[in-house]
């Protein structure tokens, strides 16, 4: 596997309970993938959503803080994953092969 795999939990989520998110953790890792598994301790399922308390179902809820971390991490994992692709991509193709390299250079 290539990529790497974030998960966001709630621990008090019923569609995902404790042994099923370490079964998870135990395959990744079995697999050989770059993973993080995050876990808050006080979230349901639907943390991210503001309009989960409409499902009016036990074990859904919006979690304000929760929601903006996992936010955060999400949109930091992209920026360094699009980045380290990018570096790669630009050493492969060297500077006469990237366009942002010819426009720093001076002739």
């Amino acid at each position: 596997m290539r990529g790497e795999i974030l998960a966001w939990c709630g621990a008090l989520d019923p569609f995902a309970p404790p042994e099923q998110i370490d079964a998870l953790r135990s395959e990744l890792t079995a697999a050989g993938a770059k993973h993080q598994i995050m876990v808050f301790s006080a979230v349901a399922q639907s943390f991210t959503d503001p309009e989960a308390a409409r499902a009016s179902r036990p074990g859904i809820a919006y979690h304000d803080v929760a929601g903006r971390v996992s936010w955060a991490g999400t949109l930091a994992l992209l920026e360094t994953t699009l980045q380290a692709a990018h570096r790669q991509k630009n050493h492969r193709a060297g500077p006469r092969d990237d366009p942002d390299a010819r426009l720093d250079r001076r002739d």
